[in-house]
């Protein structure tokens, strides 16, 4: 019997190595190990807070609107709360990448637009930080907003009210590093964000076939309407297809919702518009607590392009029409010295904007003019602002992430050291010298406080007395 006691011994062995050899095992990969360099300057013993975005595109520089292959790594922090080099990555894949923006172009911190991809260059759906698998993603560059913060902000503080029913995209702060030419290049502070589209985790409307027309879609309000693919009508020149893209849609659902946006738009401006009982009634076309929310978060951080440009509506399959997600808020919260001057004490929405009465702007005026919807507007006002809008609420959030940009904002400015203390468009000087002359602020921690926080203070104070 003593030659058998080792048998179950054996058999425990060899079921692990069986085991092993079958289950998948989480790939472990790491970045070279290669010198970072913050212009001239050589780091030594480089460590962060944030997610390290490494991107490698073969010694080539990345274009605008022409997408290329590159090798994108994500090293996340340990819990310890550090990234360094020498770690595992998240992610280690490959991206399809390009430089985005339209005004951002003039500025030398470049944002990207970029797709996560096979090695033979098809799209591979990954979750990025934690955020839901998708393929399109923004690396987003804030430098005219000077507390890196404005799109961060608003988004997560909007997505806070209600994200099973109002979606806002997720986004992440990390710091870029570019593998050139055998070494690390610091790009800086990025937000790692989703992009607006169609997606069970993002904007959930159902897919559209062929043989259906009432849904899901997603059209978008802007000022550079592409070419031969507006909606049909005058009244909906203005808009365009995001999804499907009009090359994918038959004449019908073309037709269908080009219709629907016509006949509300009919509607709500005709004479019984508000009457619960009328054929006309705005809540029969729209889904109204959707209207709310968007409105609320547009006007209280107030971008300088509220209403105009970047607004998203969509329509699911037998559903009412939603206003979107949120979009774009560089030169929101006072950061805008031409429209509206950094003013917080007025409403945008009743602004003259090119192409009323067919402009979001004017639906937004035209159901402010109902005692019964602005009466909804003030009621959900009043209660995010006794939570999690209040100015409470939001100086804390705003000072969690200033606690978690403040390594990796130094080393930003050292990079971009031009964007800080001077003018870039469109900045105003809310910083002050001690003989009360105002300037450009000259930190990072003097914008958070004296341009964000002052002006959000000032704006929800005056919204509580004047909405």
């Amino acid at each position: 019997m003593q030659k058998f006691k080792y048998i179950p011994l054996v058999i425990i062995v060899l079921f692990l190595l069986i085991y092993s050899t079958l289950t998948p095992q989480k790939k472990i990969s790491k970045v070279i190990q290669a010198p970072i360099w913050i212009l001239g300057d050589k780091q030594v013993n480089f460590t962060s807070n944030l997610p390290l975005v490494i991107i490698d595109t073969n010694n080539s520089y990345i274009k605008v609107k022409t997408p290329m292959v590159a090798k994108m790594s994500i090293i996340e922090p340990d819990e310890n709360n550090q990234t360094k080099l020498n770690m595992a990555t998240s992610y280690d894949g490959y991206i399809s990448i390009h430089v985005r923006g339209s005004s951002s172009l003039q500025f030398p911190k470049k944002q990207y637009s970029l797709k996560t991809i096979t090695a033979d260059g098809k799209n591979e759906n990954v979750s990025l930080i934690g955020m839901p698998k998708e393929n399109k993603w923004i690396l987003s560059a804030p430098y005219s907003d000077k507390t890196l913060m404005r799109n961060h902000l608003a988004y997560s503080k909007t997505r806070e009210i209600n994200e099973d029913k109002y979606y806002a995209v997720r986004s992440r702060f990390v710091e870029v590093l570019r593998y050139m030419e055998g070494k690390y290049n610091y790009e800086g502070v990025y937000v790692l964000m989703e992009r607006i589209k169609r997606d069970k985790n993002r904007i959930n409307i159902k897919k559209v076939k062929e043989n259906k027309i009432t849904g899901g879609y997603i059209m978008k309000l802007d000022k550079d309407v592409p070419k031969n693919i507006p909606l049909e009508y005058d009244e909906n020149k203005m808009f365009y297809y995001v999804y499907p893209k009009p090359d994918k849609m038959t004449n019908a659902q073309k037709l269908y919702i080009s219709e629907y946006l016509r006949d509300f738009q009919k509607a709500l401006y005709s004479d019984d518009f508000n009457l619960t009982s009328s054929k006309n009634y705005y809540g029969k076309w729209i889904d109204v607590d959707s209207f709310i929310i968007h409105f609320l978060s547009r006007e209280y951080f107030f971008d300088s392009d509220l209403w105009q440009f970047s607004e998203y509506i969509h329509k699911d399959e037998h559903q009412k029409l939603f206003l979107s997600a949120v979009w774009d808020f560089n030169s929101g919260m006072g950061n805008d010295n031409y429209h509206f001057k950094g003013s917080c004490s007025t409403l945008g929405y009743i602004q003259h904007f090119t192409g009323e009465p067919y402009t979001i702007a004017s639906w937004i005026k035209r159901l402010m003019s109902d005692p019964i919807f602005y009466n909804k507007v003030k009621e959900k006002w009043s209660s995010l602002r006794d939570g999690i809008w209040s100015d409470k609420e939001m100086v804390l959030s705003i000072y969690k992430i200033k606690d978690q940009l403040k390594e990796p904002a130094k080393r930003n400015f050292k990079k971009w050291r031009k964007s800080i203390g001077h003018f870039v468009w469109p900045n105003r000087q809310t910083c002050r010298k001690p003989n009360g002359q105002k300037i450009y602020c000259k930190t990072f921690e003097d914008a958070v406080e004296y341009d964000l926080i002052y002006w959000l203070i000032r704006r929800g104070r005056w919204m509580d007395e004047n909405l």
